[in-house]
């Protein structure tokens, strides 16, 4: 389960941050050569134009640590597939390092990690998502899922759904769980319950290689859209979204917020840290209006970054 040959990633962030400095440091095998090369213009699994290499160690090391009675791959099997080149990022953070955030495929399944690096070093935490829920023998003779579910190539779970989980490292080097203290899942009140499905709220991380910033959001309790009435309703005039807040990380934690700024909740696949030519208004036009955001981005002009 060595990890010894994955690059540190212990250079100190670009300042001013310019995209893919920290990547090519690390010894990125290729990333997006220039800004308008289209052949790079891709997104993969949540990374919007994203390089190719050997990730970041600290990253590997906490998928690597992670239970196995928690994760349900085993700890042998996961390294297998870190110590290979993945897809990843660096991004603009609070810390002295960039933030990272990489796409894992391993196993039958799949890892997200992100890590928000914080303003004392002690105060860094990694963003987990992977087959942490096992399928149980009920729902397999049945094959009652709800969403997709990934099958496991080793260890005990032979199917798992995917989900979160927020982890700290102790000053003994072990992992902490902190996903309850730092993403604790709001309530809902109890006459509302009936609106929503059972596994609402669920956190919503599409934007997390865009902004540090997550959101909670529930779908209905059936098969119809939210009505015009429900007050938490977002995103399109028929929608299966119900807005439950958002949570922003400021260098320690998460704060949570009602609502943010678009550029802490991007409207379109672009960003400030990772522009290309395809950022324009046709692109964004097919987003719908977010009552839960502060319009505050402008509109990027036509074939301009």
């Amino acid at each position: 389960m060595d990890l010894s040959m994955l690059p540190k990633g212990s250079l100190p962030a670009p300042d001013p941050w310019r995209p893919y400095v920290a990547e090519l440091q690390l010894g990125a095998e290729r990333c997006p050569g220039v800004q308008h090369d289209r052949e790079a213009d891709v997104g993969f699994a949540g990374l919007h134009r994203p390089c190719f290499g050997l990730m970041p160690r600290a990253l590997a090391e906490v998928v690597r640590d992670i239970p196995v009675a928690e994760i349900h791959l085993p700890a042998d099997v996961r390294a297998k597939y870190l110590r290979q080149p993945q897809h990843y990022l660096a991004l603009p953070g609070f810390g002295r390092k960039p933030d990272f955030m990489v796409h894992v495929e391993a196993g039958g399944t799949s890892f997200v990690i992100r890590s928000f690096e914080g303003k004392v070093p002690a105060d860094t935490a990694y963003f987990v998502e992977g087959p942490y829920i096992c399928m149980d023998e009920k729902a397999r003779n049945r094959l009652e899922f709800d969403g997709g579910y990934d099958e496991l190539e080793a260890g005990n779970c032979p199917l798992a759904f995917l989900d979160h989980r927020l982890y700290r490292r102790r000053e003994d080097g072990t992992l902490q769980d902190v996903t309850g203290v730092l993403l604790p899942k709001p309530a809902i009140p109890r006459e509302e319950r009936h609106k929503f499905d059972a596994g609402s709220p669920r956190l919503d991380s599409s934007r997390l290689s865009r902004a540090p910033t997550l959101r909670w959001r529930a779908s209905p309790s059936g098969d119809e859209p939210f009505p015009a009435s429900e007050p938490r309703r977002y995103e399109g005039v028929e929608t299966f979204r119900a807005h439950f807040g958002f949570l922003v990380w400021n260098g320690k934690d998460f704060e949570s917020r009602g609502r943010v700024s678009d550029s802490l909740w991007p409207r379109y696949k672009c960003s400030v840290s990772r522009a290309d030519f395809n950022c324009d208004g046709a692109l964004t036009r097919r987003y719908q209006y977010d009552p839960f955001l502060d319009y505050d981005t402008e509109w990027p002009a036509k074939g301009t970054p």
